[in-house]
């Protein structure tokens, strides 16, 4: 069975292009430039989607809407990850929500998310402070763990 994982390029567009295996060092040599593997854990179920939302440096952009660099949706699975090659090192926060009936929109009562670095989510969003990450040149790994108000993990 193929993994489930998705590689994204041209950072700026929505897109998955392709399938790749599920290791950093697979993930760096399809790009030659600093990438971001990101793994989302503790799904509710394997219902809907997963999508992978990754935001710059800049503090003020973090979740706005038309301010992401990339979004990556894949079918949910446990494991579920995406490759998302970055347009040079320095600082990104990543938002992970699992859409659980695929609709597109997030239900608080049944949907779930979560944030790179994983902080508490109470009933405030995190800020960009809470949730980014440094990349180098030779890109990162990270886990997400997915939280749920009502029936998860």
């Amino acid at each position: 069975m193929m993994p489930t994982a998705a590689y994204a390029t041209n950072v700026g567009h929505d897109s998955a292009q392709g399938l790749i295996g599920t290791s950093p060092d697979e993930c760096q040599k399809l790009s030659g430039r600093p990438d971001l593997l990101v793994r989302a854990t503790q799904l509710k179920n394997l219902k809907g989607t997963v999508r992978f939302v990754l935001y710059g440096d800049n503090p003020k952009d973090f979740l706005k809407k038309g301010k992401r660099l990339a979004r990556v949706e894949i079918p949910a699975k446990e494991g579920a990850m995406v490759c998302i090659s970055l347009p040079k090192p320095g600082n990104y926060a990543i938002a992970v929500l699992h859409d659980i009936n695929a609709n597109g929109k997030f239900n608080l009562a049944s949907d779930g998310g979560g944030f790179s670095n994983n902080p508490k989510i109470m009933f405030s969003r995190p800020s960009y402070d809470e949730t980014s990450f440094a990349v180098g040149d030779a890109g990162i790994m990270l886990d997400i763990r997915m939280r749920y108000l009502s029936g998860g993990k």
